[in-house]
């Protein structure tokens, strides 16, 4: 992997150029007590981006996966409605390229036929990741094996340095992003060895801190071993009695649920497609033709969803599909707490042996 070094004020240049280029950018900035990601219209605001943050509230699924889209128009419309446009997204964190890693294995995987959606809007974006700066009391992707700046899955990575950022080069399209700065008047500089160590050791202490602030989570079997011997778990009722509202929060800040529902609607002599966002945990998710529904209580549906994000996945992908983000914990009105959940499952087990 090449490193290299940027200056704030050459960062700056390069959005600015991109920007004018027609490219579509968006960045993190800080929005009251949050971090968002906005779609930046005006070279001005440059200044005001957040590198040294937090993940955004919203979920990078986002930018690929919408919320609600046509996907088919008959009779056949020349017009694609979803045809991507070149985007540049700036400071995604270690735990939203771990989702789209997710979602890059179940709508991408070698093998089976790609979401064409999601493929081209992949292949349009480009991502300049940004290590994590602090970290929140839900973040726990140390518990998952993470780590809270980008390893993977970016074009670019900034971490920051004294008057810039230790940039590494993590792609092709890294490589495209670097002769675009030279096309812009950009030199990137020769990275030092301190500033290489200075930034390593931010790393660390980042790491041991958020280690340290999950310890009281730590669980001696892993979260898809535990899943094995929790089918029957009284922990689900719970779950599903005392705290789920079936309010979708959890859906919509995920960033790597993937499931979606699709529906037909007529406008006139045209006929749509439309597809929306869908979630196990809706009581009509698994039913099928004549009524029937084998997950017919929310207790199953919730089970269902913990299973399919640490043990069918892992199963299947060798990873879990979470990135602890902690997203659905914040927004959860009932609070279930994935860490918490695993806690109290992991007792139960240890108690019945």
């Amino acid at each position: 992997m090449k490193t290299f070094f940027l200056t704030q004020p050459d960062l700056n240049k390069f959005l600015a150029s991109m920007l004018g280029k027609g490219c579509e950018l968006f960045a993190p900035f800080r929005v009251m007590d949050s971090i968002r990601l906005e779609k930046i219209n005006d070279a001005s605001k440059l200044g005001e981006i957040v590198l040294d943050g937090v993940r955004a509230d919203q979920p990078m699924k986002s930018f690929f996966f919408y919320t609600k889209e046509t996907v088919a128009i008959l009779p056949k419309s020349a017009a694609n409605p979803n045809k991507p446009v070149k985007r540049l997204i700036v400071g995604a964190k270690g735990c939203d390229l771990h989702a789209l890693k997710a979602f890059d294995k179940a709508y991408l995987e070698e093998g089976i036929v790609p979401e064409p959606f999601y493929q081209e809007r992949r292949q349009s974006t480009y991502i300049i990741g940004s290590d994590c700066g602090y970290c929140l009391d839900s973040c726990f992707c140390t518990l998952l094996g993470s780590k809270p700046f980008p390893v993977e899955g970016f074009d670019l990575n900034l971490s920051s340095a004294d008057g810039g950022f230790v940039m590494d080069v993590g792609s092709d399209k890294g490589e495209e992003l670097i002769d675009e700065m030279g096309r812009s008047g950009i030199s990137v500089s020769e990275v030092l060895s301190q500033q290489i160590d200075a930034r390593n050791r931010k790393r660390d202490e980042l790491t041991k801190r958020l280690a340290e602030a999950n310890k009281e989570f730590e669980v001696p079997k892993k979260f898809d071993d535990l899943c094995r011997l929790a089918f029957n778990s009284e922990v689900w009722k719970g779950l599903a009695d005392e705290k789920c509202v079936q309010c979708n929060g959890c859906l919509h800040t995920c960033p790597t649920c993937y499931c979606f529902l699709l529906y037909d609607t007529k406008k006139q002599d045209i006929s749509e497609r439309v597809r929306i966002w869908d979630a196990c945990i809706n009581s009509g998710y698994g039913r099928v033709a004549g009524g029937a529904n084998p997950r017919p209580t929310l207790q199953a549906r919730l089970r269902h969803r913990f299973f399919h994000k640490f043990l069918y996945f892992f199963d299947n992908f060798n990873m879990f599909a979470c990135s602890g983000c902690g997203r659905c914990f914040n927004v959860c009105p009932g609070k279930i707490e994935i860490r918490d959940t695993f806690r109290q499952i992991s007792s139960k087990v240890k108690a019945q042996s």
